[in-house]
């Protein structure tokens, strides 16, 4: 099963972060409300209709030897609504879908430390693998 956090941002400062056990089994959920947020901001250009966001997001939200990774962004509404993906699918989908793993690649996550750092163990991937809908050790 691949371990997954998935994190969504918005123009306006709000942002979810997401455990999730595989395609679409969440395990935990975390929202600007709870302890455990991101520490996120938002600007909105209202001249150039654009906005930048930063976030810090805290290691220990990232699952054990993060091997592969992805990035979406969602554009306009309704039938004017864009849809753009890093590594996008290939041809054979009608729908957007943020979820098809498959098309995630690979991602060299201990490149951006230095040589001899080590992941920390983090409490929230420290339960059993033969447990569904829990975190990881």
């Amino acid at each position: 099963m691949m371990m997954i956090l998935m994190i969504s941002v918005i123009s306006h400062g709000q942002h979810l972060v997401l455990l999730l056990n595989g395609t679409r089994n969440m395990i935990k959920a975390m929202s600007q409300k709870d302890k455990l947020a991101l520490e996120y901001t938002a600007v909105i250009d209202e001249e150039n209709k654009t906005w930048k966001g930063s976030a810090i997001i805290p290691i220990d939200y990232f699952p054990p030897e993060v091997a592969k990774i992805n990035a979406y962004a969602i554009h306009g509404s309704g039938e004017c609504r864009q849809y753009e993906a890093l590594y996008p699918a290939t041809t054979g989908f009608d729908t957007p879908d943020f979820h098809r793993l498959q098309f995630f690649k690979d991602f060299n996550f201990k490149a951006l430390f230095t040589e001899t750092w080590k992941q920390p163990k983090s409490i929230y991937w420290t339960a059993s693998r033969n447990e569904p809908n829990t975190l990881y050790s």
